[in-house]
């Protein structure tokens, strides 16, 4: 919340979440008259775009030009290209930024089109791409948050981490906490071999304990000493069961026995019926006592047809 230095005008940022879980995160401007505070405009801060520059921009094409009209109400077309990347459909997101082609959308429409290129290039695994659009997009408005959000994660991916963790600490400075930026910011960190990197991914978590990637990065980058952590961090995901694959191949893969007896500890934790956490704990024990006792502790907790693995991992 920042307001007026006479307190009659205010603008807010707040965010919303709906159905799913999806996060919207929103700018709001208003102002306070007799009848109190009332919204005069407001800006979908994923998009980037206010919506009374779209309505000023539609109202002087109409006044001027009724075919340019028709050509700029396209626009409406970059939401479901938005969403279609969201879910991973990028041959719809191609089709619905293909219709766009000429249209030709003037200042912050034409900027959020840039932003969808740029950001099916990133997802097209063009990261090179992506960075030049977004470096055009911010050369010529810079207030938009969104891009540097995008650039954050592309200049991740192109191992220029001090570009990375500039501009996610720029969008984080101008809106606060947002998970996936905060991921980015971690991975740069981490790229720099920066022990602040794990600050990033639990700032990720504590927003979202879903967010995989944070897990990911969070289980590279934490000490030894410190993997335990995870087990809490999984147990906190609303489905351990079904990431915990996923992060146990990873840790394996990097050699990382402690960040796999954390991971079955939390899994045990969080679900004490599934026996991969209780097979993992026992290939993580270090002595013959403390096999016995999670060999027993794992068939107390899991159900006869399904103890298989926790016998396999015992006589193993």
């Amino acid at each position: 919340l920042r307001t007026s230095a006479d307190r009659r005008d205010a603008v807010v940022i707040a965010t919303h979440t709906g159905a799913d879980d999806v996060r919207v995160k929103m700018r709001w401007w208003l102002t306070r008259g007799p009848a109190g505070w009332a919204v005069y405009d407001h800006e979908d801060l994923d998009l980037g775009v206010r919506a009374t520059h779209v309505g000023g921009l539609l109202l002087a094409a109409s006044q001027a030009d009724p075919a340019k009209m028709q050509r700029l109400l396209k626009f409406r077309q970059l939401l479901p290209a938005f969403q279609a990347m969201l879910v991973g459909d990028l041959p719809e997101a191609r089709r619905l930024l293909d219709d766009l082609r000429g249209a030709d959308l003037p200042g912050p429409l034409g900027d959020l089109h840039e932003v969808a290129e740029a950001r099916y290039s990133f997802l097209s695994s063009e990261p090179a791409a992506a960075r030049d659009r977004l470096d055009r997009v911010i050369a010529r408005n810079p207030d938009m948050p969104v891009a540097f959000a995008l650039r954050s994660a592309v200049r991740g991916q192109l191992d220029d981490y001090d570009g990375g963790a500039a501009d996610a600490e720029r969008y984080l400075a101008a809106l606060g906490p947002e998970p996936d930026v905060l991921f980015w910011l971690g991975f740069s960190r981490e790229g720099k071999g920066e022990s602040a990197a794990a600050t990033a991914y639990r700032k990720s978590l504590d927003e979202q304990p879903s967010h995989s990637d944070a897990l990911h990065g969070l289980r590279r980058v934490l000490p030894k000493g410190e993997k335990g952590e995870l087990a809490d961090r999984l147990a906190a995901v609303a489905d351990p069961a079904a990431v915990y694959d996923n992060l146990w191949e990873f840790a394996a893969r990097d050699g990382d026995t402690a960040g796999q007896a954390a991971l079955a500890a939390g899994l045990a934790k969080a679900v004490p019926a599934d026996p991969r956490g209780h097979a993992g704990l026992i290939r993580a024990a270090a002595d013959a006592d403390a096999v016995v006792a999670r060999y027993k502790a794992g068939m107390a907790a899991v159900p006869e047809a399904d103890a298989k693995p926790v016998l396999d991992a015992f006589l193993g």
